[in-house]
């Protein structure tokens, strides 16, 4: 009994700095229909042409000072990029995109960080009604 007490107090202590540190990067990352007290009401899978407002929801960790943008990406052609200062260790942003109508297809939304890598992305087709 005791072996096995000592074995389980050995794991736990080679196990903890993994199991508590907390991973930089993107948490959460969805669209969603709006944003109301910094979290979004929703989340979209799918839309269409009666939506003409598209936002865009991402939570970040451990990034407190550093630089990041949302890159809307609609048929593969960039059309914004919209960027952020992340100003603490938990840090909520969104951006919204007003929708045409005849923007059907595929649309999608990068995280990039300030060295220009996509730490998140997320896609979403846009259907006529």
């Amino acid at each position: 009994m005791k072996k096995t007490l000592l074995l389980l107090i050995g794991i736990f202590l080679l196990l903890a700095p993994v199991l508590c540190a907390a991973e930089a990067g993107v948490s959460r990352a969805l669209f969603t229909t709006g944003v109301e007290n910094r979290e979004p009401v929703d989340k979209l899978t799918a839309t269409d042409t009666a939506l003409k407002t598209l936002f865009f929801f991402t939570e970040i960790n451990d990034m407190a000072g550093e630089q990041v943008l949302h890159r809307w990406v609609y048929n593969g052609q960039v059309m914004v990029e919209v960027p952020f200062t992340i100003g603490g260790a938990r840090w909520r942003v969104y951006s919204s995109k007003q929708m045409i109508p005849g923007w059907v297809g595929k649309w999608r939304v990068d995280v990039v960080n300030a060295a220009g890598e996509v730490v998140a992305s997320k896609e979403i087709e846009r259907s006529a009604m």
